[in-house]
This record gives structure tokens, sequence and C-alpha cells, in this order.
């Protein structure tokens, strides 16, 4: 009975080894382990190891066309040409590697290769070194594109920032060129005809137009270019003087305010200080001739004053804005006009007509001792030697301001 058993162990343990010689991967195949140096199962090879390109591959089967200079091209293993030799020079190196520009590998005879055959990249479609090939260096280069090459990439020289000729980009070409910031060109570089020296728009150059452009070499510009007036033709102020004595009829033309107004004489005298300013003054009687004194704004002979003042009448302050304008003509005349309007401040303005307008035409000549206001300073002002002292304070008359009497 032991001896039975002894042998039937013995038994098992052969088989057992038998199963595992002969099945080594447990499904019933042959054991392999390809890159151990031993050829098993269905391996064609086994050198040792898994890497491709070698003769055997890493699934331990024959390869074919690794070798460069076999004359198989092995795109798998790197190849990209295969001349079956390794000899440089013929189109296909000893690295089985294409030669000729743009491959990225300096061959014999190549300047550079920077793996393209694009130019103007600094190197050429044929690997040489290109000079001039950037845009701002100072070379023109025509194969490059370039029309020109100032050495800079500033717009608006003659030459772009793309190094192209740039046309219209000079102020006075006649061009007009937006981009280079030109507002207008009118092929010079004239001042005061419309478009300036930088080719900007001009405003105000046109003599009679209105607007006083000292710059375009105008003394005046009353806004038309009739002689006779103060500003002449050319906008140069006229010699004609409008300094001196008038006697003026004032006459109402319109009264809304219900005063009853009615026409009246005034002298006034006009000391001419500049051509933008002039004061008038009128009398107004008491002791020792006592006037009232305005400035004017001055265009030519064209004299401007507004003012507002507040006065009383009975219970009732009212404020009075006064317009007045008067132009002198070359014979010793002057026309004008003058309009009140009359607008309720406080008190008690129920017996008025509030608020109401009065207009007044001025006109008058130049005479002679027909003032007889005395001011302080009054004969050094007229000389220029100082300025006028200002006004006794006295107000307008009523009846002048077209207010009436109290």
């Amino acid at each position: 009975m032991r001896a039975g058993s002894s042998t039937l162990t013995a038994g098992l343990l052969l088989g057992l080894v038998l199963a595992v010689s002969c099945n080594g991967d447990g499904g019933g195949g042959v054991f392999e382990d390809c890159g151990n140096g031993t050829i098993e199962g269905s391996e064609q090879c086994d050198d040792g190891n898994t890497v491709p390109c070698d003769g055997c591959s890493a699934d331990c089967e024959d390869e074919t066309g690794y070798i460069c200079g076999d004359g198989i091209v092995n795109t798998s293993c790197g190849e990209q040409c295969d001349d079956g030799n390794t000899i440089p020079g013929d189109g296909c190196d000893a690295n089985c590697m294409s030669e000729g520009c743009g491959n990225g590998v300096l061959d014999a005879g190549e300047e550079c290769d920077d793996g393209n055959v694009l130019p103007c990249d600094g190197c050429s479609d044929t690997c040489t070194i290109e000079t001039g090939y950037i845009c701002g260096d100072g070379t023109v280069n025509a194969s490059c594109g370039e029309e020109c090459d100032d050495g800079n990439v500033l717009p608006c020289d003659g030459c772009s920032d793309t190094c192209a000729i740039e046309s219209g980009y000079v102020c006075g070409d006649g061009i007009l060129n937006a981009s280079c910031g030109e507002e207008c060109d009118d092929g010079n570089v004239v001042k005061c005809d419309g478009c300036s020296t930088e080719c900007a728009i001009e405003f105000g150059y046109v003599c009679g137009d209105g607007v006083l452009n000292v710059s375009c070499g105008e003394a005046c510009d009353d806004g038309n270019t009739l002689p006779g007036d103060g500003c002449d033709a050319s906008c140069q102020i006229e010699p004609l003087s409008i300094a001196g004595e008038y006697d003026l009829s004032i006459d109402p033309v319109l009264d809304t305010c219900g005063f009853g107004t009615t026409p009246t004489t005034s002298p006034m005298e006009v000391i001419e200080l500049s051509h933008s300013q002039v004061t008038v003054n009128i009398p107004i009687g008491g002791a020792g001739g006592q006037c009232n004194r305005e400035t004017f704004s001055r265009q030519g002979n064209t004299v401007t004053r507004s003012e507002s003042s507040s006065q009383q009448i009975g219970t009732c302050t009212v404020q009075v804005d006064v317009t007045t304008s008067l132009t002198f003509f070359d014979d010793d005349t002057v026309t004008g006009f003058e309009t009140n309007e009359l607008t309720a401040l406080g008190g008690d303005c129920s017996g008025l007509v509030l608020p109401c307008e009065i207009e007044l035409t001025v006109s008058g000549a130049r005479c002679s001792g027909c003032f007889s206001c005395v001011m302080p300073s009054f004969a050094a002002a007229r000389a220029g030697l100082g300025s006028l002292a200002a006004g006794t304070g006295a107000t307008v008359d009523a009846m002048r301001r077209g207010v009436g009497a109290d």
C-alpha cells in the first residue's frame, strides 16, 4: 500500500513538470519571452532586446530594409531615402536622409538650411545666406518685394512700414493722404488759402467772412469787403477816424411800454482809443457839466455796446437791458439804433406794462462846439496820455433810456 502510493506521487510530479515545460503560457502554446536572447516558439529572431531597426523587431520578427544603404526605404526606421549606398552628395546621405536645401541639415555646399525653401527669411530657397531681407535694415531687397528701405519702419516718410513707396505723404504735393494726417492738400505750402502749411483746414482765412484771422494778416473783418466802413476789402483798418463831436437825433420807432417817448436830440463825443474800443461821452447836465461815459466795442467804423442796469419807476424796480449800435461814415454822419427791454424785478409794478420794449433810431453828423461836458483827465485822455477816469456815477437820463420823466 505504501509502495503504490509512492509510485503514484512520482507520476503526478513528472506529469506536472512535463506540463509546465510544454505549456509555459498556460494556454497550451510554447512559452515565449521576446528579448531574452533565445528564439522560442513562433519567434523569428531574438537579439536580446526589443529595440526596432536592428534586424530583429520589437516583436522578434526579422526586419528588412533597416540598414541604410540596402536599397530599401524603411520609413518606420526614419529613412527618408535609400539609394543602395552610404555615399553622400548623391541626394541621399550616409544616414539615408534626403540631401538638398530645405532638409534642415547643413549639407555640403550649403551656407544655411532652415528646414524650408522659402526666400526672405534669412536663408534663401537655394540655402544661401540672405542680406537686406528685413524691412527697415536700410538695404533694398527687390527679390523680397521691397520697393524701398529707408532704414526704419515709420510711415509717411516716403517709404512705408512695409517698405513700399508712399505717394502723397508730402504736404503740398496735391495728393490728400488722410493716413498721414492730412486734412487737405492744395498743392502748395502757402498759408491762408484754406489749407495751411501743415495741410490742416484753415478757418477765417477769407477777408469778409466775419472771422478775424490775425495770422493771415487781417487787422479787421467786418463780414464784408465794402470800403468806407472802417475795414477795407483787404481787411485792413481804413484811415477814417470816428473821433469827434456829433449832434444826435433820437427817434422812437417802437414803444410797448406806454411811456409815450418823443423825439429828442443829444450831443455826443467819441474818443477813439484803439481799433477795438472807443469811449462815448454824453452830457447829462449838472453843475460843472456832467456826462455819462460808455465804452463801446469797435469793429471797423461800427461800435456796439450791451449793458444792463436796474432803475426805479415809482415803487417798481425794473431791469433795463440796453443794446446800442452806431455806424460812422466817411461823410461825417452816423446812424444806428438802440433797443431797451424792461423787465419787472420787484415792487409794485401794477401800473406798468411789463415786460416791454422800446426801440430808438439814432442819426447825426459831426459838428463843432456842440459838446459841453467837462470830465476829469479829459484832455489827457484825448491826447493819449492816460486812461480815462471813471465816470461821476451819474445814470443815463430817463428820457434817453426811453423810460420817460418821473
